[in-house]
């Protein structure tokens, strides 16, 4: 089990300058690590902050060296978990060097292309909340049709800019590689906290296919990782009366067997 801290804006805004909300991370910090102090090591991990929103990513390093400072005298033998700014996503964590510290994993959570994994999304913005259809993998020629859905200028440039850049297995493995190689060059773990695709409108098979190549690419290059979400708006399952049922093909392309029922 992770436990972690899934802030809210108002927070994120207070912890991305000044003192008061980072003051208040690390009281919670020295309040939650003791309470779960008596837990078993082997099975809680603690993470310090989902998706830090932050883009100053030398700030949020030194918070979260300060949090680990904190929390490291509580709980001695837990592994923690610790992430890059920007997000938690790969540049943010390719932007920080490790913590003096042999019990941390090292989370990045990957969506790339946005444009595929949250096209219909209404939180991730307006220019995402209004896409459909959108392919992939992607080509100029399949991203053609829909770029009439964007309004804005500069976002129907940036979707356009998605089908040259004909985002496949290829080019997805291109940026886990990038993970592996500073993993591999500081020589500390590193783990996929959150991968996954919006399925209100994504096309069934390319959702499929696109987290397969995702899980394997994750897989070759021997990094762990946990799909976003079980049962929620990028669903392994869903509910049918009341009765949870397996999505076979995302169970599938996750590499999962599936039981007789």
């Amino acid at each position: 089990m992770i436990l972690d801290i899934h802030p809210d804006p108002s927070y994120e805004a207070t912890l991305a300058q000044g003192e008061q909300g980072v003051s208040s991370l690390l009281a919670f910090w020295k309040a939650f690590a003791t309470h779960y102090a008596a837990t078993d090591p082997a099975k809680v991990y603690l993470e310090i902050l989902n998706e830090p929103a932050m883009a100053d990513n030398a700030r949020w390093a030194s918070i979260q060296s300060r949090a680990v400072a904190v929390i490291r005298p509580i709980v001695p033998h837990h592994t923690l978990i610790a992430t890059g700014g920007e997000w938690g996503g790969i540049p943010g964590l390719l932007a920080i060097q490790p913590l003096h510290d042999d019990n941390i994993v090292y989370s990045f959570h990957d969506y790339d292309p946005m444009w595929f994994t949250h096209q219909g999304a209404s939180w991730a913005g307006p220019q995402f909340a209004v896409l459909r259809n959108v392919p992939y993998p992607s080509s100029v020629e399949t991203v053609a049709p829909i770029l009439s859905l964007e309004t804005d200028p500069k976002a129907r440039q940036d979707l356009a800019g998605y089908g040259q850049e004909h985002w496949n297995r290829q080019r997805i493995d291109d940026e886990i590689v990038s993970v592996a190689a500073w993993s591999r060059r500081y020589n500390v773990p590193v783990y996929c906290g959150e991968f996954g695709v919006f399925q209100d409108f994504a096309d069934p098979a390319m959702r499929a296919r696109w987290l397969h190549d995702m899980r394997s690419s994750l897989e070759a290059n021997r990094i762990g990782w946990d799909m976003w979400d079980y049962q929620g708006g990028f669903a392994l399952v869903l509910r049918h009366n009341g009765k949870p049922q397996v999505q076979s093909p995302i169970a599938l392309a996750l590499g999962l067997k599936l039981l007789p029922e």
